[in-house]
Parts: C-alpha cells; sequence; structure tokens
C-alpha cells in the first residue's frame, strides 16, 4: 500500500517537471468520454461520439487571449486530483483537456462557484475553436490536431449550451441548425426547406444563417436565392414573412426564444437577439426573463 501511494507521488511529481520544463506531449489514447446530461429532457445534448452523425452560439471572455508564461500540454492520464497538484505549483499552466479538444484546464481561472457541467479551471473555447497542444490556446479548428480527442462540431455539443430541467426553455437544436451530415455551401435549414432563409456549412459547421434578398426565396435543388414566382415552391408560401403583418416586432418564425424579427411597411427590416438570460415575449414585444413570459419560451405560471 505505501509503495503504491509512493509511486502514485512520484508519477505527479514526474508529470509536473514535464509541465515546468517542456511543451511536447505523448499522444493521447484516452477514449473516455464526458457524461452529459439525460436525453428525457427537451434541451439535453446528445452524447459526442467518433461515429455518430446525429446532431447535438458563445462565451463573454476572449478565450484565445488566455494564455500564461507557461503552457502544459501533456495531459495523459490527468485527472481532478492531478490537476490540482499541478496548479498549486502552476498558476499560470494551461492543459488540454484529455478526451474533449474543445475543452481546457486554466490554473489562473479559479471558479467562486464551479459552473454546471464544468469543474473547477475547466474552461470551453468559443463555437467553432478547439484548444490547441501546440499552441496552448484556443485556435481555428481547421488549426488545431485533436488528435483522440472528441471534437464537437455543433454548437449543441458546447457546453455552453447544455441545460436540464424545466427552466431550460427552448430546445438547443430549434436555435442553432446543425450541419451534421450535411455538403459544404448552402443548405435548407431543416424543416423550412421553402423560407427565404438558408444555413451556410463548412466541413459540418454552421458558419451563419442567410437571409435571402427581398422577395427571394432559397431553392433547396440548385441551393440559390431566386425570385419567388420562379420556383418551384407551394402555392401557399410567402416569400415575405412580413407581406401580411402591421408594422412591428414579432417572435422568431423558428421558434428561437432570444430571437425575434422587425416588419416595416410589410416588409421584413432586420433579425434581433434578446440579451444573454432573456427570451422575447410576444404579448408585450420586449425582452424579459423567462419566469415573466408565458410558455413555450417561458416559465410563467398562468392562473385562470
Amino acid at each position: 500500500m505505501i509503495q503504491a501511494e509512493m509511486e502514485k507521488a512520484l508519477y505527479i511529481v514526474i508529470l509536473f517537471l514535464n509541465v515546468m520544463f517542456s511543451h511536447s506531449a505523448p499522444t493521447l489514447t484516452s477514449t473516455q468520454s464526458s457524461t452529459p446530461p439525460s436525453t428525457s429532457t427537451p434541451t439535453s445534448p446528445q452524447s459526442l461520439s467518433t461515429t455518430s452523425t446525429t446532431p447535438m452560439v458563445t462565451t463573454t471572455e476572449n478565450t484565445q487571449e488566455i494564455i500564461g508564461e507557461s503552457v502544459a500540454s501533456s495531459t495523459q492520464g490527468i485527472h481532478p486530483d492531478d490537476i490540482e497538484f499541478l496548479c498549486n505549483n502552476n498558476r499560470t499552466g494551461l492543459f488540454a483537456h484529455p478526451t474533449q479538444c474543445a475543452l481546457y484546464y486554466n490554473c489562473s481561472h479559479v471558479y467562486q462557484a464551479v459552473p454546471t457541467f464544468l469543474e473547477q479551471y475547466l474552461q470551453e473555447c468559443t463555437y467553432p475553436m478547439m484548444f490547441s497542444n501546440e499552441t496552448g490556446k484556443c485556435e481555428n479548428y481547421k488549426l488545431v490536431k485533436c488528435g483522440d480527442r472528441l471534437e464537437p462540431k455543433w454548437e449543441c455539443q458546447y457546453r455552453k449550451h447544455w441545460c436540464v430541467g424545466p427552466a431550460c426553455g427552448q430546445p438547443c437544436e430549434s436555435k442553432y441548425p446543425s450541419c451534421i451530415g450535411k455538403k459544404n455551401g448552402k443548405t435548407p435549414v431543416e424543416t423550412n426547406v421553402w423560407l427565404p432563409y438558408y444555413q451556410e456549412c463548412q466541413d459540418e459547421r454552421t458558419l451563419k444563417i442567410t437571409l435571402c434578398p427581398y422577395k427571394f426565396i432559397f431553392n433547396p435543388i440548385n441551393r440559390k436565392c431566386e425570385p419567388e414566382g420562379r420556383t418551384s415552391a407551394p402555392k401557399n408560401y410567402k416569400a415575405d414573412i412580413c407581406s401580411a403583418l402591421v408594422d412591428g416586432l414579432y417572435a422568431d418564425i423558428y421558434g428561437r426564444c432570444h430571437k425575434y424579427f422587425e416588419c416595416k411597411d410589410r416588409v421584413f427590416v432586420s433579425w434581433e437577439e434578446c440579451h444573454a438570460g432573456e427570451v422575447f415575449d410576444a404579448e408585450s414585444k420586449t425582452c424579459l426573463t423567462p419566469t415573466e413570459v408565458c410558455g413555450p419560451c417561458g416559465q410563467k405560471k398562468v392562473n385562470w
């Protein structure tokens, strides 16, 4: 027993010395994946998998600038006890998560209250960036070699968007369409083939959602915006969602609770977005907290 404890202590010391004096790292061999929240709730993310193609927007800090004097890229065998030991002896250390390419440990960042789905020192790159072992910071995913670390491709696979419980509101998948399994370029947003919007995909990642010009519709066959009368869209389709609406603000047609749009003179003006933690209330035409808004986006109780 004593010998085993001594061997473990020696291992941690050696690992720490490697961190302090070397930037090179052994190849990651761990395949253990983090346990996502239960999929029984509508907003729980699907488990990341290296073989699954089933699909699963942003932190307030610039993760690209989080770099300490000493960059540690060796994470093989690291567990919470090791991280605590290493960070106590190296307050500027940065360590890639052993199994998740978008996660990393930042010893200079100490949580007073650890966020849900994270742990002490653990932080996440902004979508779609990944943590690089070579540079010790979050980089464009094209520049990062994830190796055996799992590589999230959809915004809803990032822990920032994980949520469980009745207070979650609108499911993540209705806010951020997935490009997993889709070709690069323009593609129709699922379930809304004939609307005047489309998503742009690159390497199975959603770059942005784009609005076609006024009275144009996205043709899912040739993947171009065309005048409404020149497409084979359903007869009941309206190219401009504001054509039958009076001036004002309206809830997002995709069901994204934090977004809304403005109409003026029966013409679409622009998309707008609520502040973090707020949803759009169609009744008051303002952004409120979920507890002040009735369903489906809010949790306000109605007394009949």
